[in-house]
């Protein structure tokens, strides 16, 4: 009879696993969404005060100390362009063995358990006319504000995402998916093949998603986008 009890017990066990699995990163999904919602609008409300522009992706014109980079994500209000905003004490999206703030819970840490990026940056918003790292994006200048991408997952531990998924692109923690946000505000999970990815077709760059703008030049919308998700 013991042998038969242990028997049912395994049996059920193998059923709600994968159902307590599939919660778990349903969990981490909107946990990671409810990230970006809060990172999002404090990145408004920096375009707010700054003449509808978003900051760059690294400066060294804001840290205390001469010759030191500030990061968009840095971990203290006197040298993060978002610490003012979202009062951080730790780097933005950044996850490590001993703390972290507002890092994706699906993306694991590596292999040595110290620390990786988990979010990033849209490289078209923070270096978007010039390829240098103090031009950046405008949010008038967006064709499509609402399908224009401002943070996403990331890959490899890095603090930015690109459209071109075989070099920085995004990253893919929610099962076959991404999280990014959007330049009106909100989050949504985008399907890993509905990402406009440069690395399939070149024209994916200059659409929307990955803030084309309107007007011409090298980042200028030059092909019609369409409905993805």
């Amino acid at each position: 009879e013991l042998l038969v009890v242990i028997a049912i017990i395994a049996v059920l066990a193998s059923m709600l696993l994968p159902a307590l699995s599939k919660a778990r990163q349903k969990a981490q999904c909107i946990k990671c969404l409810s990230n970006f919602k809060e990172i999002v609008n404090g990145a408004l409300q920096y375009t707010m005060d700054n003449e509808d522009y978003f900051f760059p992706y690294r400066e060294t014109n804001l840290h205390p100390k001469v010759g030191v980079e500030s990061f968009w994500y840095g971990s203290e209000a006197s040298e993060g362009y978002l610490s003012p905003y979202l009062q951080n004490k730790h780097p933005i999206g950044y996850r490590y063995k001993y703390a972290a703030f507002m890092a994706c819970p699906a993306t694991p840490l590596p292999a040595d358990k110290s620390s990786t990026y988990t979010l990033g940056y849209s490289a078209t918003i923070s270096t978007h006319s010039s390829g240098t790292w103090t031009i950046r994006g405008k949010v008038t200048q967006f064709s499509m504000p609402s399908r224009t991408c401002i943070f996403g997952d990331s890959q490899k531990g890095s603090a930015q995402v690109w459209a071109d998924y075989l070099g920085t692109g995004w990253g893919i923690p929610h099962g076959d998916s991404a999280n990014f946000a959007f330049c009106d505000g909100h989050a949504a999970t985008v399907p890993h093949h509905k990402v406009p990815n440069r690395s399939a077709d070149s024209r994916n760059l200059n659409v929307p998603f990955w803030g084309a703008i309107i007007g011409t030049g090298s980042y200028s919308i030059r092909y019609p986008d369409v409905e993805r998700f």
